[in-house]
């Protein structure tokens, strides 16, 4: 269905390739990121200048991977940067390829670890029930079977530019059960391209079950716009509020409500397009209407089956005493274009100097004492969320830092 369709990879998705490269060349080299400072960096045909930012995320990155693979002196750790897994084996699909970021392996042979970096910083990615990371995993494992006897698996998660490191570990035992889920899995997407192979459409693979929309995949699909099951979905929930979403709701709606617009979607037409584009306005209005009753409802202490309200993204941070940490970086004999810009450098900025060393490690701590930080505002999320659920008042204040921005000691120690 996304044969042909424009290709959406975004600037953001090459700067994410950008980082990984340079992560990459700094883990392999043993050098740190500040080296790129001042070059270009081309990808997928966009172009980055590596800046005093870019390269301080990408080093806290390089920081943590150094810190796994170097933490326990008496074990230890070989590391394979980009490293090509296999896992074909563990699904039953020949050519199932991955690329792990980092992948150690103790020498010991019990533990192994794969590293996934995440440069964006719209989502926040956890390593909890991560399915990338778990197929990686079998794949270093199979890879790497005759290293050792495997016991158990460190799977993280790196998004140095929401302060975010995860990592979650998994017996052997409990990744080779996740397999045979996965497998089943594959098997079923394989019957959908053999049967889309053999002249099925669009439309005929949504009443046999097998297009299923979902905010996970079809955020970044490039068919979302020539989707029956997507256009049955948004048709459903419009127009009956009793629609659960199951296959039956959306092949009714496919074939009544949208019958006409589905016939022709598959051509590409721009009719078919063109009768969508006049219901985006409405959609949207729905859309932004359910959030804001559901967020209303949350934060009145109303429950709303299936979702919680959590903390959402905290404000910028900023100096306790603005004055107080003017002294302080003055006494550090600061060069003024360094410790000014316009005016008195933020909490941020002071960040990147100590991890670029130019404000010292026994200096850093004196001006980390002084950062404070607004909580984030309620947000609503799927009650799945890791996140901590807030209070239902609408005076949510004293909010307690986010564990999951701490340092976390490494479980193999």
């Amino acid at each position: 269905m996304s044969a042909g369709r424009p290709d959406t990879a975004s600037k953001y998705a090459a700067e994410g390739t950008a980082a990984h490269e340079i992560g990459a060349l700094c883990l392999a080299k043993n050098i740190d990121a500040d080296a790129f400072i001042g070059t270009t960096i081309e990808a997928d045909g966009y172009e980055f200048l590596v800046d005093l930012d870019m390269a301080g995320h990408i080093q806290t990155y390089i920081d943590n991977v150094r810190t796994i693979v170097g933490q326990d002196p008496a074990n230890p750790c070989d590391l394979l940067v980009e490293q090509t897994v296999d896992f074909s084996s563990a699904i039953g699909q020949p050519n199932s390829t991955g690329t792990s970021d980092a992948v150690i392996i103790s020498q010991c042979g019990r533990y192994l670890t794969v590293v996934d970096l995440k440069y964006g910083q719209g989502v926040k990615v956890y390593a909890e029930d991560n399915e990338q990371l778990m197929l990686y995993a079998l794949g270093a494992l199979d890879s790497f079977a005759m290293l050792g006897e495997f016991e158990q698996v460190l799977m993280v998660i790196d998004q140095p530019r929401l302060g975010h490191h995860d990592f979650v570990t998994m017996d052997v035992v409990d990744l080779r059960a996740f397999a045979a889920t996965a497998k089943a899995g594959a098997e079923r997407a394989a019957d959908a391209i053999a049967l889309h192979a053999a002249g099925l459409t669009p439309e005929e693979l949504l009443v046999n079950g097998y297009l299923v929309t979902g905010e996970k995949q079809c955020r970044f699909c490039d068919a979302k716009a020539v989707c029956p099951a997507l256009a049955a979905s948004v048709a459903g929930a419009i127009l009956n509020d009793d629609a659960k979403g199951d296959i039956d709701t959306l092949v009714d709606f496919a074939e009544d409500a949208i019958a006409e617009a589905t016939a022709t979607v598959h051509t590409n037409e721009p009719l078919s397009l063109g009768r969508k584009m006049a219901m985006v306005d409405l959609v949207e209005i729905w859309c932004k209407a359910v959030r804001a009753a559901v967020e209303s409802d949350l934060i009145n202490g109303v429950p709303v089956e299936g979702w919680k309200l959590v903390e959402g993204k905290r404000g910028a941070r900023q100096w306790v005493d603005k004055r107080e940490a003017e002294a302080v970086l003055k006494s550090m004999r600061l060069p003024v274009d360094v410790m000014y810009d316009l005016s008195l450098i933020s909490p941020t900025s002071a960040d990147k100097l100590a991890k670029a060393g130019t404000i010292g490690p026994r200096q850093w701590p004196k001006l980390k004492a002084m950062i404070t930080q607004s909580p984030g505002k309620p947000h609503v999320a799927p009650a799945g969320d890791p996140r901590g659920e807030l209070a239902s008042s609408s005076t949510l204040v004293d909010i307690d830092d986010d564990p999951n921005t701490e340092t976390q000691a490494h479980p193999f120690r």
